[in-house]
This record gives structure tokens, sequence and C-alpha cells, in this order.
């Protein structure tokens, strides 16, 4: 039996020896589009050149060598493009009667984004992922690992920052620290040895363990790891699990035509159709509900923060395994927010009835067509999306609350005698 959750956060420590003399591979995505975060680019890369093997998605590196011959400064062998591994079908379906392959064409024209790449090499699995930009970068960092994911480091450089704890300030000192080879890379003498050292290219999530760091020693020595941040004072990295729903579209026929890792949520709505949508959810094949409303979603904990908390369903802590159930604006009062736990299987279904076709969209895009009869499948997948706290997963998914959503913020009482000015405070 476990001394602590399933659940609970899992501490990795870094063994830089681990790489032998193969640099660390980071894989850097940046905001489309933004051409203030190309120059914060160029800022970092002296202090990552030798150190980690840096690799851009193609638009980036085009760029770069473009307008700013990078290739040139630094060589192939310090940065390169990054070709993604990813395929259509990326994981096993338990249920005897739904294919592994491909059947049905998509009545659709837009490609799917876990298309394999078409003569191209494939680049190597990098050992961590830095994002640079919103919360919506994070979502297409999912979709480049639809299995065994490497751990993301998130920067703040769009408009909300909820899943971003990081600023674009400690960006070239929280990669290195992520692949263990900054400042503070050693723990201080006295501190007693961590339990297990495991680098970060041999992490898989078949094999991460629960890892729980002893508390260290008051020292009366100075401390000769020197840090900028006492953010990265710690050679130990704090990643919170993050759940990912696996979706497979299909036919009547139960041919399946598309599947998706899905971070935040599946959206089946009612598309174009000016009518409300009739959408038979089931839970584990026993009917849940015939849903009259603009759609429902079905949301991990972590989306649980974005549409389905505006449409009214609850927030969840990004480590709670389950998967939230909203209808959006639904037609009957007593359809209420459900929440379900992680090994139930969820089917939503365009009854052969219904007035009109259905869409899904998985994470805000990837829009597809749902026809009479056709249905989403959708479950817990085998593989989460590993993000790196900047403190603990609850302080900095409060902080995020407070911060982006005005989380318990209310006016303070004044004392009877006070006639001071109101003061809007958090309790």
């Amino acid at each position: 039996m476990l001394s602590s959750p399933a659940t609970g956060q899992v501490m990795l420590t870094h063994s830089p020896k681990g790489y032998g003399r193969q640099r660390p591979k980071v894989l850097i995505l940046l905001r489309q589009g933004d051409s203030t975060l190309i120059t914060f680019l160029l800022s970092i890369l002296p202090s990552l050149a030798g150190k980690v093997k840096i690799y851009l998605e193609r638009e980036v590196m085009a760029t770069l060598t473009h307008d700013h011959d990078v290739l040139t400064l630094y060589g192939s062998d310090c940065i390169a493009p990054y070709v993604s591994c990813a395929t259509s079908d990326f994981g096993t379906l338990s249920s005897s009667t739904i294919p592994s392959s491909y059947g049905d064409v998509p009545y659709d024209t837009v490609p799917s984004p876990l298309t394999p790449p078409v003569n191209d090499e494939v680049s190597p699995q990098p050992d961590l992922v830095c994002t640079i930009g919103g919360d919506g970068l994070l979502m297409h960092a999912s979709t480049l690992f639809p299995k065994a994911c490497p751990p993301i480091l998130c920067i703040a450089g769009g408009s909300l920052g909820f899943l971003t704890p990081f600023c674009k300030s400690e960006c070239a000192e929280g990669i290195l620290w992520g692949v263990g080879l900054g400042a503070s890379q050693s723990p201080p003498l006295d501190s007693p040895p961590a339990p297990k050292n495991l680098p970060v290219s041999e992490l898989g999530f078949d094999e991460i363990e629960d890892l729980e760091l002893p508390p260290s020693r008051p020292s009366s020595k100075p401390n000769p790891v020197v840090a900028t941040s006492p953010v990265f004072a710690t050679p130990s990295l704090k990643l919170s699990l993050r759940i990912r729903l696996e979706c497979t579209v299909l036919s009547p026929s139960n041919s399946v035509r598309c599947r998706f890792p899905v971070l935040n949520e599946v959206v089946i709505d009612r598309g174009s159709s000016s009518f409300l949508t009739s959408l038979e959810a089931y839970v584990d094949g026993s009917h849940l509900a015939t849903v009259a409303a603009d759609g429902v979603i079905v949301a991990t904990p972590t989306g649980s923060t974005a549409y389905s908390m505006a449409a009214g369903g609850s927030v969840v802590h990004p480590c709670v395994p389950c998967m939230l159930f909203t209808a959006v604006a639904p037609h009957v009062m007593g359809t209420r927010p459900m929440v379900f736990p992680d090994h139930c299987t969820l089917q939503i279904k365009v009854p052969e009835d219904s007035r009109a076709d259905a869409a899904v969209s998985f994470d805000g895009k990837y829009r597809r067509l749902l026809r009479r009869g056709e249905r989403v499948v959708i479950r817990v997948g085998m593989y989460p999306v590993p993000t790196i706290n900047k403190r603990d997963h609850s302080v900095d998914w409060l902080e995020g609350l407070r911060k982006s959503f005005g989380f318990n913020y209310r006016v303070g009482q004044r004392s009877l005698f006070d006639d001071g000015e109101e003061e809007i405070k958090a309790e």
C-alpha cells in the first residue's frame, strides 16, 4: 500500500551525468505571430548555447534562420528544427467492438494535428519542453506528444497566464534547472542525499515513482550554491500530472473516424444549426440522460476553469482524477453539472431522430462534423501531461485563480467608526 495517495505530487531529482556525452534536448515552443517573443528568444540563446540542444518548430526556425542567421551564429549542433513523431493512432482501446485502425474516411477535410510527418526524419524525444506564450500553447504541446510527454515548463507570454506560473525573466534559468544543469543543481553539503536520481531523458510514465525528498537539516556552514532565484534553490522538480482524455469519434458502423488527446475539454454542440441539439449521454454503457441544450462539455480537472466553468461547472483541483460533465444552456431545469471518476467511460451520441447534425471540437479546435448516429467515446487516457510547478501544485493553482479570475475577492467590512474608503481584499 502506498504511503501517499496516487494523485499526490510527483517529485523528481536530476542526475546530469545520466546524459552521458549528449547534451539535454529542449523543445522551445513560441506563440505564433508574436515578434516580441522572437526577440526574447534571441536574448536567452547565449545563456543556453553549449549547455543544451535547442529544438524549435519549423516556422520559428525558418524565421530565425532567414532574419537572424542563427545557424551561422550557433551551428546545427546547438539549434535545430523539430519534427513531431505524433501519429493519429496513439493508443489502445479496451472495447473489442472498436477497431484499432481507421475505417471510414472523415467526412470533413480539416486535417488532423496528429498526422505523421511525410518524408521527414523524426526528431528525438526532448528531455524538456518549454512553452513561451499563453495557456493555449500548453494545449498545442499536448498534441505533439499523444503518448509519454516530457515535463513542460510554462513561461507566461500571453494574456491570461493561468497555467503559466513562470515569468520570462526566469526562462533561461528555469530551462537549465529543468534539465539539472542550473547553478543550483547540487544540494547543500550537509543535506542528506536524495533517495533516487532519475534523468529526465529516461523518464517514462510507467516507471515514474512518487519520490519524497527528505527535509534538509539546519546547517551552520555557508551554502556554496548560489541561485539567482529562490525558486531554483533545490535540485528537485515538483510536477503536476495533468490527466488527458482519450477521445474517439465513431461512425454508426463502429469504425474510427479520428482520435485526439484532450487536455482541457471536448465540446459537442449544435454546430451551425439554429435548433437545440439533442444528445444521448451514456456512462459505462448505461443511459445517463438525453440532453436538450446548446451542447455538452466533458472536461478534465485542468479544463474545469475554462469553458466548463463559464457554463456553470465546478472548479476542480488539477490532481483530482475525474471527468466533468456540463451541459451548455440546458432546456431542462433539472440538468446539473456532474463529476465522474476516472475509470468511467462516457459516450455522447447524436440520436438518429435528431433534428440536425452536431459538431465536436477538441481543446477548442480541430472541429469535426457529427452526423446522426455518430458518437464520441471519452475515457481518461494512459498518458498524463507533467507540468513543472513553481512552488506547489496547490499554491500555483490558487494563485492562478486569484490572479486570473479574481477568486475570493470581496469588499472588506469596515469598522463602524471608520469613515475611510472601502477596500477590496482577498480573504
